[in-house]
């Protein structure tokens, strides 16, 4: 099937009838699933997979299970019972959509033991959802980018049946306010093409486009962003690494004095050893550790080793429980901290993933409760880590000392530390040393002011960039748009004055001019008091996704000229001031997957064309001012005939309205502003329709 059909027929007329398959049959029917569907043959249970249900499955793709140390890969698929036991902590009873994800909650599944899910990002323990709501007539799949480990053997394996294993009576978890689009496919693991379009709406900020998601998002997240083939947003599982050397039989059986690990730590040591006079300094809590460390003294580890451990040790010590000025009750200590200084081969610690040489290649502590200070004496690894990812913690790095080390890092690929307490005005000047980046999020942290080109223009290989939820109150810099790999950008809740001046309004959308629009394939403008109108989209040659919602000075007449914008996959323009008729030749967008252009004020009827957008899955256009009847052929769209599982509209009987009768919801369809507590007081949040996720956190590895 070619790749443009998103797993999903490609209709030449309306389609007249869509039966779903099993979960079973859509994963066999999808390549990227073909190391699941076979490891489940060989554990006896398709038949249980394709039995009535219903069922939520997180189903790894063949990246995912790619990515297991091959060892580890043969012993689990050489032993029937531990594979079974395997498979089944990706088996949740019931349809658990994405939108019934709740944040942190502990999911009981048929291993026994249970699984954390997220919801900023999209998450299931450490893997990132990369493809959510793909509905099978016997429960849904969301695809994930790593595979879930149990966390201890749950006894004898759970003999596969017909029936659905251990249903229970109580809810999984509880719905949430964001509308929940539903994807016909599983989407894979990324790829540089565009692959599948997501259904569910989910949060945000997130490799190769992989799906596009219901709105506006993030959370960080939100959003897709230059499609790499690493992972983005998000989150991928740590892996076991090559073990360390350890001790032989003809180790020296005496302990050499801890002078000698003072001795090859102090040529690495920030302050050459003078930091560990202060005891209460985490670094002197590390080098005290690393001193009763049997290996570290027992003569079997390289000077190299050594100093690797005396980081490790400084990044928990420096991050565990430790109080700042941004943590209001005492720290509770990391989620998941297993092997931390207690193991001895760090390459098995919790985030961590080594090289063959057994050296830090990946620390991966997102959504972890770290607080404190993450350490500068991270540089020690810098000549082996690519990956850092400290997404969503609470870690308070300020100011040169707590950013400027972040520019020795120079092998880095990946770096993400958004929704983290990184202080600094404006983007540390040291990021412009990193010119193997490839991913950088630094989304809602507390950099503030003016961004400086300069620091963007080494960033050559950069292909994802998430600048959003900080004030810079400045320019979009030039070189940003110069960069020759970038093919996501995101920049929200940022007042910024275009550079390049190409309409007669200031803050204008004609800024993004300054990209190169010929190859940008997301776009992303949320709240960012921006006003001007749609011109700045009819040059967009390649565009998938484009999301401006909740800018009131833009607006305008949708042009006809949007017709022939015909890679548009997600469309979001909600909460703006958009005025007079839908354009006819939206109809001719037959790649649209979701359209939103709720709380306009659009006039006129709904056109009879847009019923030719089979593809279309997600429509929502209350809160507008049109009336007259929906078209035959968008309710001949409407699951199980086509497509479409989500159609909104003002048609609850209070004029001007819709007559529809086959709308999925016709009156307070939009969520009310959620809220949260924050020190103790109640507050308004984002609104639930930026809780749909983008294409961006489905694409990043």
């Amino acid at each position: 099937m070619p790749p443009e059909c998103n797993f999903a027929p490609c209709p030449t007329e309306a389609p007249t009838e869509a039966p779903l398959g099993t979960i079973v049959d859509i994963a066999a029917g999808n390549p990227d699933f073909s190391t699941l569907v076979s490891l489940l043959e060989q554990a006896g249970l398709v038949n249980t997979l394709n039995g009535p249900g219903p069922f939520t499955v997180f189903a790894p793709t063949n990246a995912a299970f790619a990515a297991l140390p091959q060892e580890v890969l043969d012993a689990v698929a050489s032993d029937t019972e531990l594979l079974t036991q395997v498979l089944l902590y990706h088996v949740v009873d019931g349809l658990v959509e994405s939108g019934d994800l709740v944040d942190g909650a502990s999911v009981p599944t048929f291993n026994g033991a249970d699984v954390t899910t997220f919801t900023d990002p999209f998450m299931v323990n450490d893997a990132n959802i990369i493809a959510a709501d793909v509905i099978a007539s016997n429960g849904v799949i969301h695809a994930i980018d790593a595979v879930l480990i149990p966390p201890t053997p749950t006894g004898a394996p759970v003999a596969p049946t017909e029936a659905p294993v251990a249903i229970t009576d109580a809810p999984v978890v509880a719905p949430t306010e964001a509308p929940v689009a539903i994807t016909d496919a599983p989407v894979v693991a990324p790829t540089e093409a565009p692959v599948a379009i997501t259904d569910a709406p989910v949060v945000a900020p997130t490799e190769a486009p992989v799906a596009i998601t219901d709105a506006p998002v993030v959370a960080p997240t939100e959003a897709p962003v230059a499609i790499t083939d690493a992972p983005v947003a998000p989150t991928e599982a740590p892996v076991a690494g090559t073990p360390a050397p350890v001790a032989t039989t003809d180790a020296p059986t005496t302990t050499p004095v801890a002078s000698n690990v003072r001795d090859i730590v102090s040529t690495v040591a920030l302050q050459g050893g003078a930091e560990w006079a202060d005891t209460a300094n985490y670094a002197a809590k590390a080098i005290t550790w690393l001193e009763s460390d049997p290996l570290a003294n027992g003569g079997t580890l390289s000077d190299v080793q050594i100093q690797q451990r005396y980081a490790l040790g400084c990044i928990y010590f420096a991050t565990f429980a430790v109080q700042t000025i941004y943590t209001v009750v005492e720290p509770r200590g990391w989620i998941d901290s297993t092997g931390w200084i207690t193991e001895a081969d760090e390459c098995t610690w919790f985030g961590l993933s080594c090289n063959a040489e057994g050296l830090v290649e990946r620390i991966v502590l997102a959504s972890n409760r770290l607080t404190g200070s993450f350490p500068p004496e991270t540089t020690i690894m810098a000549g082996s880590v690519t990956r850092i990812d400290l997404f969503r913690n609470s870690v308070f790095n300020t100011g040169d000392e707590g950013n400027a080390w972040l520019g020795q890092m120079t092998n880095l690929r990946e770096l993400f530390y958004g929704q983290t307490n990184f202080e600094f005005n404006g983007i540390p000047p040291q990021i412009a040393q990193l010119t193997n980046l490839i991913e950088y999020d630094c989304s809602f942290t507390l950099y503030f002011g003016p961004l400086n080109g300069a620091t963007f223009a080494p960033l050559q290989n950069l292909e994802y960039l998430v600048l959003s939820g900080n004030a810079y109150n400045t320019s979009i810099p030039v070189e940003i748009g110069q960069l020759p790999n970038l093919r996501t950008y995101t920049l929200l809740f940022c007042s910024s004055e275009p550079p390049l001046l190409l309409h007669a309004t200031s803050k204008s959308l004609m800024v993004a001019f300054i990209f190169p629009l010929c190859t940008l394939e997301f776009f992303y403008a949320q709240n960012a008091f921006v006003d001007g109108d749609l011109s700045f989209m009819l040059p967009m040659q390649s565009i998938i996704e484009c999301w401006v919602d909740q800018n009131p000075g833009l607006g305008g007449t949708i042009p006809t000229e949007m017709g022939l914008v015909r890679t548009l996959q997600s469309w979001s323009i909600t909460r703006c001031g958009f005025t007079g008729p839908i354009p006819s030749e939206i109809g001719n967008l037959g790649d649209m997957v979701r359209m939103w252009v709720y709380d306009n004020m659009l006039t006129g009827t709904v056109p009879a064309e847009l019923g030719n957008m089979f593809k279309l899955q997600t429509f929502e256009m209350e809160e507008n001012l049109l009336t007259g009847v929906m078209p035959e052929g968008i309710c001949m769209n409407r699951v199980p005939n086509g497509l479409l599982a989500t159609l909104e509209a003002d048609c609850g009987g209070t004029p001007p309205e819709i007559e529809c009768t086959c709308c999925t919801c016709c009156e307070q369809c939009l969520p009310a502003l959620a809220r949260t507590m924050v020190n103790g007081e109640e507050e308004e949040t984002l609104p639930g329709f930026l809780n749909r996720r983008r294409q961006l956190h489905l694409t990043s590895v």
